[in-house]
This record gives C-alpha cells, structure tokens and sequence, in this order.
C-alpha cells in the first residue's frame, strides 16, 4: 500500500512518537517524504525523519542523513549524530566523518559518544586529533577518554597507555 506524505507526518508529528514504530510501519515507502521532510522548514519533524530514515535499511538512508548533517539548523544534525549506533559501521564511519567536523561542540559531543569501537582509522585520527586542537575542553577530555578506553580494552594496542 502505497505511503503518502500525510501518512509520515502524521506518524511522526505526535510529541511523543515512537520513532522506532513509526519507521517500522511506514516502510521503505516512506523514504522520499523522509527526505523532503529533512529537507524541509521544519526543524522538529526534520529531526525525527532523520531518526525514521536512520533505522530503516534502505539505499537512500544514507543521502538523507548526508543532507541532514549539512542542514544549518543544530537540531536536526543532533539528530543525524543520535542515528549512528543502528547504522552498519560503513555508514557510521561516514556520518561520523562530517560530524566529528561539525562547527558546533555539541553535535560534535554526541558524536564522538556514538563513535563505535570498531571504527575506521580515519576516525580515530580525527578524535586524535580533536583531543590535541579542538578549542572546547570537554571535547578534549572526552575524546581523549574515548581513546585511552579503546586502548585499555585492547590487549595489542600499547600506543595510548601510560
């Protein structure tokens, strides 16, 4: 059965939807008016679209969370960063690639509290790197307290312990 754009909205607009359910029941179908939404003047439902699009396993997920990462409003790039842990680690990686850059702490924050264990090199050079030049302190520290937790968790890996 076919999805229509008011079918989305209206499993997205209540102030306490289940984004999980909601995804669930509007199926791949949805996906174009996820995006639109995402793409759209809307920041709160822009934000829970991106969630929507971010648990559902479709080739288009991707694009909508990219457009949403360089959305100026904070609200919905939060959003995109709080996607991260039910993403495959591929696409992780490459969301955490623009988020770990973001121009505001706070998207960056949650960002490298999603970053998952298992991730690329390049994102681990990029927390390196946030740990010794990122102007916020507390970005710093917790990148730093990321780093030294994956080294202490890893018996190979002697580069960060003291």
């Amino acid at each position: 059965m076919p999805v229509s754009m008011r079918d989305v909205v209206r499993q997205l607009s209540p102030d306490e939807a289940n984004l999980n359910q909601a995804a669930a029941a509007l199926g791949p179908d949805a996906m174009p008016h996820l995006e639109a939404l995402v793409r759209g003047p809307d920041p709160m439902l822009a934000s829970k679209a991106v969630y929507a699009a971010g648990q559902m396993r479709h080739p288009r997920t991707m694009q909508v969370l990219q457009i949403a990462a360089a959305r100026a409003d904070r609200m919905v790039r939060l959003a995109v960063a709080t996607t991260v842990p039910s993403l495959p680690p591929d696409q992780a990686a490459a969301i955490l690639a623009i988020l770990l850059i973001d121009p505001d702490p706070e998207c960056r924050r949650i960002a490298i509290e999603t970053v998952p264990r298992n991730v690329v090199p390049h994102i681990r050079d990029v927390l390196e790197m946030l740990e010794l030049t990122d102007p916020y302190p507390f970005i710093r520290e917790l990148s730093a307290e990321i780093l030294v937790r994956w080294s202490d968790s890893d018996p190979h890996d002697d580069t960060r312990r003291k």
